[in-house]
């Protein structure tokens, strides 16, 4: 009876909502224009507990991912044809970052 009790107790405390210890990336610097720029971001975000990646993934009309109609981003440090925004949900994902373009 006690633990049906806590249970039903427990159950009616609304949950806390979501605390974001959120970074942003835009596309103007470097960040995320390359693999192992991407893979330097995540690291070190996860170093600082952050759980959430604002990432700004178009800039004048173009793109820094692949599935659109836009044109790539003419960037001399972007890679054409690495999909950056695929690849940071990717590895952010696999370490339990949120990634918001």
């Amino acid at each position: 009876m006690r633990a049906l009790l806590l249970l039903l107790v427990a159950a009616a405390i609304p949950a806390l909502p979501q605390q974001y210890r959120a970074f942003w990336a835009d596309a103007f610097r470097s960040g995320f224009k390359t693999p192992a720029e991407v893979d330097r971001m995540v690291d070190d975000v996860a170093t600082a507990r952050g759980n959430a990646i604002f990432i700004q993934v178009r800039r004048r009309a173009d793109s820094h991912y692949l599935q659109t109609r836009e044109v790539p981003a003419q960037d001399a440090t972007y890679a054409p044809g690495f999909d950056a925004l695929a690849y940071l949900i990717d590895r952010a994902h696999a370490r339990g970052i949120e990634v918001h373009g």
